[in-house]
């Protein structure tokens, strides 16, 4: 929601679209002891239309932990 120049409230919308598109990734996890790691991955998508909602490269850092 935006202000207007006359104080007026504004909705502005956002055209959401459906897309297909191959991804390539790849990561790594860093064994701190033999049951618990810390995991990095990278993915980007083959596509080059990016839109603000769906990032053409995305990155993500987390805890594996193994039985």
């Amino acid at each position: 929601m935006t202000e207007g120049f006359d104080g007026v409230f504004r909705v502005e919308s956002t055209r959401y679209q459906d897309r297909t598109s191959a991804e390539v990734n790849g990561g790594v996890i860093f064994r701190i002891t033999p049951h618990v790691g810390l995991q990095i991955d990278g993915k980007r998508l083959l596509r080059s239309d990016g839109v603000n909602y769906d990032p053409i490269n995305k990155v993500s850092v987390g805890v594996s932990w193994r039985f």
